[in-house]
């Protein structure tokens, strides 16, 4: 019986790497835990990484999906184990926020017919160095817009509420970080204005919306539509020139979406995933402009 248990585990290998400094990091804590297929995640085993940043541990693959993580000054990491080694990609802290790189913003407006007017704001930020900027490094504010209901964050520990507006205050970590807020409007919402507010004059701004609707307030250039969820937006992409600027949404009369797929879409992430991807992928075709 001991000889079968031990066939039917395996030995996988975790290697904490710190990518500020290209080199292993000796005599952190890794945690090991398990997800059963009901339940909570629960730690199962810890040890503490070689000279080579590495530890072992024994998993039996066939009963439970696992994953591995660290704290390294002072920040969460974590992976999921998939195969016979993983690779914890850790960094250093720094306390400016004066490398950052390009700072994008896109939103996209949804009419959900009887359910109100659904607004997301994405915003993207480039971190620069090797590094991690920690919780508190670099802030920024989001203005509720009047007449809107806060509907949801992500990420959604990344937000405090502050005066009546909400503010970002996570983490952030080298490549593009991506976080997104959401507002709900009352069912039959004609008008609003939505107030932006960042850090810096950002590269790239825009604005989808439905068929029917219109936007006013700031210069902008028609793109290329997109679909998301079998209906066409509208791309504008803004030429706000400032980092505060306000833009105006009106609905004409359009079509709406329905409002179960929609809700289902927003609640699994799926159109989270569809706007911060048009970041990159939106590319122009049709020119026009406004004011």
């Amino acid at each position: 019986m001991q000889f079968l248990m031990a066939i039917l585990m395996a030995t996988v290998s975790v290697q904490v790497w710190n990518g500020s400094r290209d080199a292993a990091v000796k005599g952190v804590r890794v945690t090991l835990y398990a997800f059963p297929p009901q339940g909570t995640p629960q730690a199962v085993d810890s040890a503490v990484t070689d000279a080579r940043g590495k530890v072992r541990f024994d998993v039996d693959p066939a009963k439970t999906f696992y994953a591995a993580a660290v704290q390294y000054h002072g920040e969460p990491y974590g992976a999921p184990l998939q195969g016979e080694t993983l690779t914890l990609q850790v960094f250093d802290t720094l306390s400016s926020a004066k490398k950052l790189g390009a700072l994008t913003y896109t939103a996209l407006v949804a009419d959900m017919d009887t359910a109100g007017v659904l607004l997301l704001e994405a915003y993207g930020v480039q971190q620069d160095t090797p590094y991690v900027l920690p919780r508190g490094a670099f802030t920024f504010r989001v203005s509720q817009p009047e007449g809107a209901t806060f509907a949801g964050a992500n990420p959604p520990d990344g937000w405090a509420v502050e005066e009546k507006q909400l503010v970002f205050h996570q983490p952030l970590r080298p490549g593009m970080n991506q976080t997104m807020v959401q507002f709900a409007f009352p069912a039959k919402t004609r008008k609003f204005e939505v107030p932006v507010s960042l850090p810096r004059v950002p590269d790239t701004v825009r604005v989808l919306f439905p068929e029917g609707y219109s936007i006013s307030g700031v210069r902008y250039t028609l793109k290329e539509p997109q679909t998301i969820q079998g209906r066409t937006f509208q791309l504008a992409e803004l030429l706000p020139g400032e980092a505060t600027f306000l833009f105006r949404v009106s609905a004409g009369g359009g079509w709406a979406f329905p409002v179960s797929p929609l809700a289902a879409a927003v609640g699994g992430g799926i159109l989270l995933l569809v706007l911060l991807g048009l970041f990159w992928k939106a590319r122009g075709s049709r020119a026009g402009d406004t004011a």
